[in-house]
């Protein structure tokens, strides 16, 4: 029986040969698309959302640290990102409707992710995966309420509990994401998220909004 927990890792996580073999590919379809990826390219897709946890109504990255390029996003595939991303496009609709949100992760320079959950999961049904693809050196990580885990190698996570990450380098980090159906992935049922179910997990410092007083 597999243990409930908040990260899943390396060959913990279902499919995690499959989406490493994709790794290259995925990160050639961004970079022939993006070429100036780099070199300060605006990215359009950028996302703002209040913090879910109802503190103070705060919004959980005040530099769009965190910015996303879609091809399936809640349940429906973007067929106009075929020829763009060829890769992810084949990827995503391969688990047809296992997969809910398949998306390629934007992670800014010099920015915090602060500490939120995800409100289009709010039953748990789906696990969200990490597929890294381009990560600098440096002082960057993610966490789960204060597990920490590296884009070293494909990981999934509980993303109805409060989450975020730091990235303190010069350059874009850049992840392939992908959400599945916990049960395709032979997942335990994950509690579905309830007003106040974050309320007590202490603050991490990395992640920590400054402005957030509780």
């Amino acid at each position: 029986m597999i243990e409930l927990k908040n990260i899943y890792r390396a060959d913990e996580v279902k499919f995690a040969n499959l989406f490493r073999s994709l790794r290259t590919a995925l990160l050639e379809d961004f970079q022939r698309a993006h070429p100036d990826f780099q070199d300060g390219a605006e990215f359009k897709s950028v996302n703002y959302y209040n913090n879910p946890t109802g503190r103070n109504n705060q919004l959980y990255s005040k530099e769009s640290a965190w910015k996303i390029s879609a091809v399936k996003a809640f349940g429906t595939l973007k067929t106009e990102t075929k020829k763009l991303y060829p890769t992810a496009y084949d990827l995503v609709e391969s688990f047809g409707d296992n997969c809910f949100i398949g998306c390629y992760s934007i992670f800014e320079p010099n920015t915090i992710l602060y500490r939120h959950t995800g409100t289009e999961n709010r039953t748990a049904e789906n696990i969200r995966i990490h597929i890294p693809l381009y990560v600098p050196d440096g002082d960057i990580g993610f966490e789960v309420e204060g597990e920490e885990v590296s884009w070293d190698d494909v990981f999934s996570f509980n993303n109805q509990k409060l989450h975020g990450g730091w990235n303190h380098t010069n350059e874009r980090r850049l992840v392939f994401l992908i959400d599945l159906k916990r049960t395709i992935c032979d997942l335990p049922t994950a509690p579905e998220w309830y007003p106040g179910m974050n309320d007590n997990v202490p603050f991490f410092e990395k992640t920590k909004d400054p402005n957030l007083s509780l």
